[in-house]
């Protein structure tokens, strides 16, 4: 895994990413390049101290489109295994991205510096059921809850309309 120097947190902390694809936050920037200068704008007023930093940052202004919304029982779900995912993801063909003037990053604290695992425009959300890093809260917020179909790339042949957990 080479990893490159993607950022300079406010505090001097360096945050490394792995262009490899190790890091769900490319998948996002191949689906939104705006995300990547996005980003690092956000990394640069964010202070990062904590072992693993899991945190929405408001830039203040429309910054760009998040693919989450509520949804509600007259929506048309499915589900599909997203590019580098091993869980099923919730998608809705029923709504269109939101603006949002906020972006979640989460890092990883190793050494003296952060890899980026991830980012997208939007909220921070608990982990999608089935992940590793699943919560109580993954279930619950997850159905009632999708990402805007075909604004994602899915594994082709996964999709299906049988909820998988």
């Amino acid at each position: 895994m080479k990893k490159e120097l993607f950022a300079i947190t406010k505090n001097g902390k360096s945050v490394w990413l792995d262009p490899q694809g190790s890091s769900h936050a490319i998948t996002h920037f191949t689906a939104d390049p705006t995300l990547l200068q996005q980003t690092k704008t956000a990394l640069a007023n964010l202070d990062a101290t904590d072992s693993n930093v899991y945190t929405e940052i408001d830039l203040g202004q429309p910054i760009g489109y998040s693919d989450l919304v509520a949804t509600n029982p007259d929506d048309e779900i499915v589900y599909a295994k997203r590019v580098g995912r091993q869980t099923f993801t919730r998608f809705t063909k029923s709504h269109q991205p939101v603006a949002t003037h906020t972006i979640t990053v989460w890092l990883i604290h190793e050494d003296s510096s952060y890899t980026l695992l991830s980012a997208w425009f939007g909220p921070k959300t608990p982990p999608f059921p089935g992940d590793k890093w699943e919560t109580p809260e993954s279930k619950p917020f997850w159905n009632n809850h999708a990402l805007v179909w075909g604004k994602q790339a899915i594994i082709e042949g996964t999709e299906t309309t049988v909820c998988p957990w």
